[in-house]
């Protein structure tokens, strides 16, 4: 049985208004004695005779269930109807006793008209206009039968103190229900300060949540598409990337500087992934797993020369920031190397039940790992899945077969040089320490390239004897 408090608001709202509704109809009520004993006439057709001491008795126990029904319909109902429609539908109920008072009263004209106004206002005040039209309904039903039965008589004077009462009563009752309303603007103001408060909060936490979900995954969250414990089986273009040199880097800067330049290559990098349409799985230290395919797809060819592409922007992204920071002061020796690979992976939700990542796992991600940690300096190295796909818009060129850790046979590999109609003419430049080459192919005389490549590497060679006679001397004199 549900206690007071857990009673339904209507029932609630309800309840103080019938209490004072009710106290006036008994006095109103016995004010009807008050106005026999002292010489108003009282009394039905039939031509009976009714005593001072027969109406006293009958008004006292008239009065009795009217001071009690307020508490014993708000007991009931919340106990056994404890709803919208129990709340409402009591309200016939009161339209059954309105109309037995007004009976018992003699049809006097303004008690009436005050019963029955206080019960519209109160119907109102908790129904719609169908309850509202089923309760005169009702009301005029029982009117009609004790019209018939008890054929009042008007011959008798109106009651001073019964009008008094009357007039007290619907001013009484206009002021509580108006009080009430009044109360209910007030509550909802606040309510909607509240609400507008929490919006402002959940909205600025959902923003500071979504710093840590990818644009599509918090996309699909919030649209509900995602299911928690769902995970699908998608053909994915997946990336990793790492940046070569960012060990040395922590251990020549200041941990500030380390943080800031991290920072402006991951928020460059997420910027890249977003404009072409990748999913950013996670950040690892100064790596990327980014995969293309889930919950957006535009195929898989399309998904992989958007991956490739991506892949190519952010070498030249990387470029730039380098050439920044050196202006900067900052002495940065960034590279980065990429993998990707194209394949079936297992994509949803993972962890546990107080922390889940939405991630891709499987054999697919692996290679694309491995592919990255073996892919050279400033470089994009495929596997031949993905090179498929992306053959015919961009230029590849064939490696050695590389034996991948984890993966039981010798793997295809290429590295992207760019679009296939730019590759021609673009200029290809590497640079590593102490050493930086420059090719336009547009420019170069091949035979001049060639004598230059044989002096390139008799320097080297020589290099390379040059330090072997400093260590052999280095040990002699040890």
């Amino acid at each position: 049985m549900p206690t007071d408090r857990n009673f339904h608001y209507l029932i609630k709202i309800i309840y103080q208004p019938r209490v004072l509704a009710y106290g006036f109809a008994a006095l109103i009520t016995l004010s009807q004695f008050v106005g026999i004993s002292v010489g108003d006439s009282f009394g039905y057709s039939s031509g009976n005779p009714v005593t001072s001491s027969t109406v006293l008795h009958s008004t006292v126990w008239l009065a009795i269930p009217l001071l009690l029904y307020p508490h014993l319909a708000y007991w009931i109902t919340g106990c056994w109807l404890n709803s919208t429609e129990g709340a409402r539908n009591s309200m016939l109920v009161d339209s059954l006793l309105v109309g037995s008072m007004i009976v018992v009263n003699g049809f006097h004209l303004l008690t009436s008209l005050s019963f029955i106004l206080i019960l519209s206002l109160s119907t109102l005040l908790i129904a719609r206009p169908k309850t509202m039209l089923l309760s005169l309904m009702i009301l005029g039903i029982t009117l009609g039968a004790g019209w018939l039965l008890f054929l009042p008589d008007f011959s008798r004077p109106d009651s001073l103190l019964t009008d008094a009462l009357c007039c007290i009563a619907i001013l009484a009752y206009s002021c509580m229900v108006a009080y009430m309303g009044f109360k209910v603007t007030v509550d909802l103001g606040s309510s909607r300060h509240r609400a507008e408060v929490d919006k402002q909060a959940l909205v600025s936490n959902t923003e500071y949540l979504r710093q840590y979900l990818s644009p599509q995954i918090y996309a699909a969250i919030v649209a509900r598409q995602r299911q928690s414990e769902k995970t699908y089986r998608k053909r994915l273009t997946v990336f990793f990337s790492d940046i070569e040199g960012f060990t040395e880097l922590m251990d020549n800067l200041e941990e500030e500087t380390v943080t800031r330049t991290l920072n402006e290559y991951l928020n460059a990098m997420a910027e890249i992934v977003v404009e072409h349409g990748g999913t950013l799985d996670k950040f690892m230290g100064d790596g990327i797993m980014v995969f293309f395919g889930d919950p957006e797809t535009q195929g898989p060819r399309q998904d992989a020369l958007s991956c490739v592409r991506m892949a190519l922007e952010m070498k030249r992204k990387l470029s730039c920031l380098r050439d920044k920071w050196q202006q900067k002061g900052i002495f940065s020796e960034l590279h980065i190397r990429i993998g990707i690979n194209t394949g079936y992976c297992a994509v949803g939700n993972f962890g546990s039940e107080s922390h889940m990542d939405y991630t891709a796992v499987g054999g697919a991600v692996n290679m694309a790992s491995r592919l990255e940690s073996k892919a050279p300096r400033d470089s994009i190295l495929v596997s031949d899945t993905t090179r498929q796909l992306i053959a015919d818009e961009l230029d590849c060129i064939q490696r050695e077969l590389l034996a991948l850790k984890g993966i039981g046979r010798l793997v295809d590999n290429y590295l992207v040089s760019g679009e296939c109609n730019e590759s021609k003419q673009q200029v290809m430049e590497r640079e590593i320490k102490g050493l930086r080459v420059s090719l336009n192919p547009t420019l170069v005389d091949i035979g001049e390239a060639r004598q230059l490549l044989a002096e390139t590497e008799t320097a080297v060679l020589a290099t390379e004897n040059r330090r072997r006679e400093s260590k052999a001397v280095v040990r002699l004199l040890r």
